[in-house]
Formats: C-alpha cells, structure tokens, sequence
C-alpha cells in the first residue's frame, strides 16, 4: 500500500470516527446526559473516600447506573451495582407494602385499634389504629429519641425487647392521634412486630416470600441480626480530621424503621412493580392505595402516604422518600408520570443523596420541567426539628434562682437520671457516659443544646420542682429532682 492511499484511509477513518463521536481524538469521553451525571459525583469517583451507588430509570430499563468511591476502604474494595447499603428509612416502605398485603389477605384491618395485635401496649384513652402508624399520625414518641435521651447510643446494641418496654413506659402520647403529623420511628418498630404476630413468621421471612422473591430482588433482606455476614457489604463511614474518614461502626438491627439491606440492581424490579403489580392478587388497586397520602381527624392531608411522600418538583408530580442512619444516606425520588426514577444509596454520613437525586432528574427531565422559581416542592420524608415561640434568650441565669437548677433530676419514663450544673451563662448537663451537654437559656427557664430542650416549671413559692425535655420526636418527658 503507497503512502497516498495510507494518508486518504487515515483521513477517512478519522473524519468516521469523529463523526460518529465527538471528542473521542482528544481523549474527551462522550457529551450528553449520562457524562453530565458523572460529573455530578466526580468528588468521589476516586479510590480515597466513600461514595455512592446510582441508579436512574426509565420506562424499566436503567438508563444510567455507575457507581462512585470505595465499598471499603480498609481492603481496596470498590463499590459496584450490586454493593448492599443499609437503606435507613427508606426500609420502611417495604414494612408498608408487608401491612397492605395482609390487609389483602383480609389477616387485619388498617383501622384496627393496634392493642388488638399488641394487647400489653398503654391504653391512652382513644384508641391508636394500624392506619396511624403508617402515616405517622399515633402521637407516640420517637423510639431513637427516647433512647437517646436516656443516654444511649443507637450504634450499641440496641435490645429490641428493651426498646419495646421503653415505648410502652411513656405515660402520655406527643398528641391526640389522628390530631398532628410527627415522623416517629417508633410507628414502624410496632409495625413490624404487628406484621410478625399476624403472619407467624419474621419480617425477614415474610418479606422476602411476599415481596423480594416474587419480584426477583434477590439479594434484598431485612438484617434482624447484627452478626449475620453480608456479602458484598458497603462499610459506613462518617468524615474525619484532614479530609480524611473514620468508621461508624454499629451494632444497630432492629427493623421496621429501618433494617433492609439492599442494592441499585434491586430497585429496578421495585421500581417497575408500581407500574405493573406482581404482589398480592397482582391488583394495581394495591399500587394506588400505597401511594394515597392519610388524613388527619379533621380531613387534611398529611402528605405521606405508606412511607412515600408526594409532592411536586419543578412541575412534575413526585413520590419519594429519603433516608439517614449511621454512616449511611439513601433516597428513592420517582417521578411517575415520566415513568422516570432515581435511586441514590450512599456510604457517607456528610452525602446528600435527596439534592443529588434532583439534579439528576433535571439533567434528564429538564427539558419538561417549569423553571424553579416560585416552585412549591416537597423534598425528603425524614421529618425536620420544628421552631419554637419562646421568649428571646437571656444572657445570664438569674442568680436567685441558679442552685435551683442545679443536682440530679429523674424521669421514670426513660428510668434515667440527669445531673445538672447552673454556671453564670448556661446549664451543663451530664448523663450516663455521654459527654456533658452546654444547654443555653432561650426564654425564662427554658434552655437550648444541640437537640435537647428543657423547660423548667416552678411551685408557688417560685420554686423550679420539675422540668420538661424533648428532642425532634419526642415531646414532655418529665424530670422531677432527686432530694
């Protein structure tokens, strides 16, 4: 072959493979959407720090599935499409799929006072219904809350007898069911003890026979035993000094509120039973009612519905959930009339999986979506800490009243006692082996911490007897001082 016709078959060659891909002579991979999404999580696509699993549908099939960091950093091993994350909150549809299909099976109804299945649990005076729990509409109290408070860690070792006793031993309810809605994980643990008493088997058991095998999520499972091995396992992690991370390791495997390991491959089957139902008597009756948002005793929405949130995004209807525990962040964000789905499952405590799982939508959807301004969008499920009204706070604690504060407080509640120090500027307060809490005064006789807020309440003689304590879920434990 003469160089002439070497040089016109190179040119040619050349002037084919640019045409057919653009930037592929400089080194540049390809432009559309799918490098737009890499971009996106650039930051971890790196063998140094955790990442994520990403999966996007569409019409069935992923159209984007990549994942991004490490499954463990100790052994170099990288994340893949089928790394198992633990989905958090995001569990708790599943939990809600397992009460419809009993109700199905006419095994009980939503409407059920719940001390039908669980007769040793506190009569309140009204009753609290199975409808209740799955909306977040009972007015009990948050079970993590509560543990916490009482100077636990969530990541020990967490008794699920233990925790059901400290549910059953709060004397009064945040609410009137049916009068507010309050994300309480504490709803979902009773539902699944519930889901267990009706249908004689395990969560894990019953799971995995009505819905992950009949749908093929074959590697799907609730974890209701921390010593189990899982292959595949993605680690968590939480960051630490000098950009670099630390384990979070846990002993955590109650299930209900959360529990359910899972994978990216997985949710494609999930994702297309909304769809097409192949559970139950395979009726989409059943798809309809799981993402029928409650009510309130009063007809309002609460906007959940069986733990998916409805909403709006930039125009488009939306039904999602998100998730957070430990060293782990996960979303689940749909967009049913595009028959468009993002999946994010993270290893990172600091990732935010719910703005990720947006952008990737208006990366593909973009082009059917309202400009974002004025748009009123529902985002995530985990409920946020409310505000308060009290007064401004004071800069000082009054020294009349400082020793009043001070000495050991207890609450038959959380069977804990609190020891309280009153310095000049703030209370400090000490429980089991946690760290001592600053807590700032926000109002007379109210203090602030990170999460916890106390409100002292005083006799006639203006004397402090009491207080009352909260944190995000839990509203009124009461304190009394020790003599």
């Amino acid at each position: 072959m003469n160089k002439a016709l070497q040089l016109f078959l190179y040119l040619l060659i050349s002037a084919l493979v640019t045409t057919s891909f653009p930037g592929f002579l400089c080194g540049r991979q390809l432009q559309g959407p799918n490098s737009e999404a890499r971009e996106l999580f650039a930051e971890w696509d790196t063998s140094r720090t955790p990442g994520c699993s990403v999966g996007v549908i569409r019409d069935g099939e992923f159209i984007f599935k990549e994942s991004f960091g490490m499954a463990d950093l100790e052994h170099g091993v990288p994340l893949a499409s089928d790394s198992m994350f633990y989905a958090c909150s995001v569990s708790k549809q599943f939990v809600a799929m397992c009460v419809l299909l009993l109700e199905e099976e006419g095994r009980l109804a939503l409407d059920d006072d719940v001390r039908e299945y669980l007769p040793d649990f506190p009569d309140y005076g009204t009753p609290i219904t199975i409808r209740h729990l799955v909306h977040h509409t009972s007015g009990i109290k948050d079970y993590f809350g509560l543990w916490e408070m009482a100077g636990n860690d969530f990541q020990d070792y967490m008794p699920d007898q233990a925790v059901y006793e400290l549910i059953k031993r709060q004397k009064s309810l945040n609410f009137t069911p049916g009068e507010e809605h309050l994300y309480s994980n504490s709803c979902y643990f009773l539902l699944y003890r519930i889901i267990e008493k009706v249908s004689d088997m395990n969560l894990r058991e019953y799971a995995d026979r009505e819905i992950f095998t009949p749908l093929g999520m074959n590697d799907s499972f609730f974890h209701d035993d921390f010593r189990r091995l899982i292959p595949n396992r993605a680690m968590g992690y939480y960051p630490g000094e000098n950009h670099g991370f630390l384990n979070q390791i846990s002993r955590f495997d109650l299930v209900g509120s959360g529990g359910m390991f899972t994978c990216i491959e997985d949710f494609l089957p999930w994702d297309g039973n909304f769809y097409r139902n192949r559970l139950g008597r395979g009726d989409q009756e059943l798809i309809r009612r799981m993402t029928t948002s409650g009510k309130l005793n009063n007809g309002k929405d609460v906007g959940y519905a069986f733990a998916l949130v409805p909403g709006s995004y930039r125009g488009l209807e939306i039904i999602e959930h998100s998730g957070s525990l430990g060293g782990y962040r996960t979303h689940y964000l749909r967009f049913p009339g595009e028959r468009f789905s993002v999946v994010i499952l993270s290893n990172l405590s600091s990732f935010d999986p719910g703005s990720k799982a947006r952008e990737l939508a208006e990366i593909y959807l973009g082009e059917g979506m309202q400009a974002p301004e004025g748009e009123d969008s529902t985002h995530s499920a985990e409920s946020l800490p409310a505000g308060t009204d009290k007064e401004p706070a004071t800069l000082t604690i009054d020294p009349a009243i400082r020793e009043q504060y001070s000495g050991a407080w207890h609450s038959e509640e959380l069977d804990t006692t609190y020891r309280i120090e009153a310095h000049n500027d703030h209370l400090e307060l000490k429980v089991r082996y946690r760290p001592a809490m600053k807590l700032n005064p926000a109002g007379p006789g109210y203090f602030e911490g990170t999460s916890l807020h106390i409100e002292f309440e005083k006799d006639s003689q203006s004397k402090a007897v009491s207080f009352s304590a909260g944190v995000q879920g839990v509203r009124d434990i009461i304190f009394t001082k020790v003599p």
